[in-house]
């Protein structure tokens, strides 16, 4: 006879089962796109477009299918990345060589014609800026959000919460967010015509008149929260400003597959420009001439001289660099990130907190303000906070969100679970939707921590559903999960436990 036991070890071994067939499928897609030389943007790294790389075509579909009806949703707790950016300084001379080197040597103009766009748009930008195209990523993510969350996006006063590094790129990316989410395109007050036309200046000016509506926090250069990387002396110590960190990087530089790679632009640039003996480093200056080009105007013109060959073994060197500095290359690449996850998790229990006590005392709590405390401090229903690649990736790295075996010099494939351009491209965005199954309502309702397994999470990275086997139900990975699994499972720190991590 069949206990109970022996049922649920049956189910979950099915499932099991399941989950293992459908990761086999997605490794064999993987292997499928990698040999089309047209799909390219996947393998940009961490400069990837991000509407090239997200779930933003399918979320509606998975909500529908994997989230019932009577969860509602009450919170929206936001970790993004800014969005496309110009070029850091340190590439701008490296695109004014390629230029120069074009018109001198390609006599007859048909290569540098495929360049001079990029070129010419590149003139008038200022490095590490947002790109046009950086705001159109926020306005567009914004808008979608509110599309699948419409009564989060009903806010006002101190529902909001908004936090960003003092980088302009980061705070820029919020206000676009917000230009959706808010509705600001419907205001005549914004001082510009078009999201195209709208200068920094202009920008810099609204928030400040939203900072008197909303809380809006800029953080100073000193952030152990979104810039914890700088904030972490042994970090900076250890990694960041230590030649030897990364040396497999450079071993990779000196290897057989990398020059083949290099030499395959030559060969490509030499039956298709004429140009036959160009050195090293402007070839691999033309693969990110590809990559900006894509990411920041979807231009592809300048990656037609790059075979999709070089394209694989440039995103393995960009993504050894990424993986040791930000993923799990070192402890203490990532473990740092935990004092800015227990500020998520704050807020997802405050926000929690205040719809427990909502529910349990509806006629005494009718007249709260927005801004009441609960246990846990100000709640809020939508939270904001953009940062960077090496603020997301170290918290994904903490959650374990892909499992890999070390990116080294010696093991270079392109059939690996680690991607940077699918984990981190251009405004990448880490989201924590909280549910309360509203059937719980016809049960008695207590004011009680206990009361936290009517609550569920979807969590979502690029809009995709970030499947975690730690809390993941394997009969449903796309399910929202238990809010008391996460609860459990999250690793976070104080800010007391960051400073002795990070001391030197």
């Amino acid at each position: 006879m069949n206990t109970l036991n022996d049922v649920y070890q049956r189910r979950e071994s099915q499932a099991l089962k399941i989950l293992m067939v459908s990761w086999i499928l997605y490794g064999a897609y993987l292997c499928l796109i990698m040999h089309k030389s047209d799909v390219k943007d996947f393998y940009f790294g961490t400069k990837s477009r991000y509407l090239n790389n997200s779930g933003a075509n399918t979320l509606a579909s998975v909500i529908d299918s994997h989230v019932p009806k009577h969860y509602k949703p009450i919170h929206i707790n936001v970790l993004g990345r800014h969005g496309s950016r110009n070029p850091t300084s340190s590439y701008y001379p490296r695109f004014a060589d390629l230029e120069k080197y074009l018109r001198q040597n390609d006599k007859s103009g048909k290569t540098l014609d495929e360049f001079v766009e990029f070129f010419d748009r590149l003139r008038n930008t200022v490095p590490s800026n947002l790109a046009v195209q950086g705001r159109f990523d926020w306005i567009d993510i914004g808008k979608r959000f509110c599309e699948h969350w419409d009564v989060l996006c009903n806010v006002e006063g101190k529902d909001l919460y908004v936090e960003t590094t003092y980088k302009e790129r980061t705070y820029e990316s919020a206000f676009w967010y917000l230009y959706s989410v808010l509705g600001l395109y419907s205001r005549d007050d914004l001082g510009f015509e078009s999201v195209i036309n709208a200068t920094a200046e202009q920008v810099e000016s609204y928030i400040e008149k939203l900072k008197s509506e909303f809380d809006f926090q800029i953080n100073s250069e000193d952030d152990p929260e979104l810039r914890f990387f700088d904030a972490c002396d042994k970090y900076v110590m250890s990694v960041d400003n230590n030649d030897t960190a990364l040396w497999q990087v450079d071993e990779f530089e000196d290897s057989e597959v990398f020059l083949h790679a290099l030499s395959l632009i030559n060969d490509t640039f030499c039956s298709l420009g004429h140009l036959c003996s160009t050195p090293p480093k402007q070839l691999q200056t033309v693969y990110y001439a590809c990559v900006h080009a894509v990411m920041m105007y979807n231009d592809h013109r300048p990656c037609q001289f790059v075979p999709f060959e070089s394209v694989l073994v440039l995103e393995y060197l960009n993504d050894m660099e990424t993986y040791l500095e930000s993923y799990r290359g070192y402890d203490i690449s990532y473990k740092p990130s935990c004092y800015l996850f227990s500020k998520i998790i704050q807020d997802i229990v405050a926000a929690v907190d205040h719809h427990i006590d909502m529910m349990s005392h509806p006629h005494s709590n009718s007249g709260l303000q927005p801004e009441s405390e609960t246990p846990n401090g100000t709640h809020y229903k939508h939270v904001v906070r953009v940062a960077h690649a090496e603020t997301v990736l170290p918290v994904l790295a903490l959650l374990d969100a892909v499992k890999t075996g070390d990116l080294t010099e010696d093991n270079f494939t392109p059939y690996r679970p680690f991607h940077a351009g699918l984990m981190t491209p251009m405004a990448a965005n880490l989201v924590f939707v909280v549910y309360f199954d509203d059937q719980a309502q016809h049960h008695h309702f207590f004011s009680s921590s206990s009361h936290y397994s009517n609550y569920k999470v979807s969590i979502l990275l690029n809009e995709n559903v970030l499947i975690l086997d730690k809390i993941s139900n394997p009969l449903d990975p796309l399910a929202p999960v238990s809010l008391t699994k996460l609860l459990r499972f999250a690793p976070t720190c104080d800010l007391a436990q960051f400073e002795h991590m990070c001391a030197v």
